[in-house]
């Protein structure tokens, strides 16, 4: 079949290193599905960077993308109403990493995610209104962590509190030692920080703080976003640098605040990291938006 040509096709490119083109991950592209270790791996094309598993008739997925980029995923990985996976978990609640749970939920088992992602889905939706055929929502919640074994898979689910969002979940795929970050890296691209949904800047730089020291070195990360599927992926370096960036946003927006600078002027601060760059249209002034509004 033409989807199982494609996945042969763009996992042998990842393999030895051909490039890719860059594109932004909300645009119409052919999709890119890239194995990365012992049967988990990504799939790249509008949206949230999704992770899966899959090993014999055993799969999870974690985050959906849209209804039509999740069918393009079932193509891909040749899921089946039959053989459901096990899980699917959705990160955080913004459309672009659960609009595809309507398409999903026919696959997989079960939907897992914090136990606030439904309540600030469902307030999503209800702001927009006409969006509720895409209301889906996780049957199973937790607090703190939730895990659960998939094949020979071990996978757990962590809760650190609010950062990108207020119910932000990683999960970690442990014999494979794969972290799925969701929203909380934006990779080497300025971040979206949705303060109207919980997020909280100084305690996500804690929480990337924790990650660094729970994980190891050869821990490798699936990121939710960047402008290029392979920069989706990377190492505990891009945890640091994205923290980092978080920091200086924090201090940034602080000293300005100090010196009596207005909101206007602060607007106008022009970026510090000149190799972070926009996904959309006015990204950096939204960051100092969000950081004068969170930090008091």
């Amino acid at each position: 079949m033409h989807s199982r040509r494609h996945f042969l096709k763009t996992t042998a490119l990842a393999a030895v290193g051909a490039p890719l083109m860059a594109h932004l991950p909300w645009q119409a592209i052919p999709y890119t599905v890239i194995k990365l270790r012992r049967d988990v791996g990504i799939f790249f094309e509008r949206g949230g960077t999704i992770g899966w598993y899959m090993r014999k008739g055993e799969s999870a997925l974690v985050d959906a993308q849209y209804p039509d980029t999740a069918e393009h995923l079932v193509e891909a990985l040749e899921l089946t109403k039959g053989q459901k996976a096990d899980v699917l978990w959705n990160t955080h609640h913004h459309g672009d990493h659960t609009a595809g749970n309507v398409f999903l939920q026919e696959y997989s088992s079960k939907i897992v995610a914090h136990e606030q992602v439904p309540v600030l889905q469902r307030e999503q939706i209800e702001s927009r209104r006409g969006d509720e055929d895409l209301a889906v929502y996780a049957d199973t919640t937790f607090s703190d962590t939730y895990q659960l074994v998939v094949g020979k898979e071990k996978i757990t689910g962590y809760h650190y509190g609010p950062g990108h969002t207020g119910g932000d979940s990683i999960v970690h795929f442990e014999k494979a030692n794969v972290v799925h970050m969701g929203d909380l890296i934006f990779n080497q691209v300025y971040p979206y920080i949705d303060y109207g949904g919980g997020a909280d800047l100084e305690q996500w730089v804690g929480h990337l703080a924790e990650i660094e020291a729970t994980f190891e070195k050869d821990t490798q990360f699936i990121f939710g976003h960047s402008d290029s599927p392979e920069l989706v992926t990377g190492t505990i370096e891009d945890i640091v640098t994205k923290r980092t960036y978080l920091e200086q946003l924090i201090s940034t927006v602080e000293n300005a605040k100090k010196e009596g600078m207005s909101k206007a002027q602060i607007m106008e601060i022009p970026p510090f990291d000149e190799n972070r760059r926009e996904l959309w249209d006015g990204a950096w002034k939204h960051n100092l938006d969000a950081a004068f509004t969170l930090m008091g």
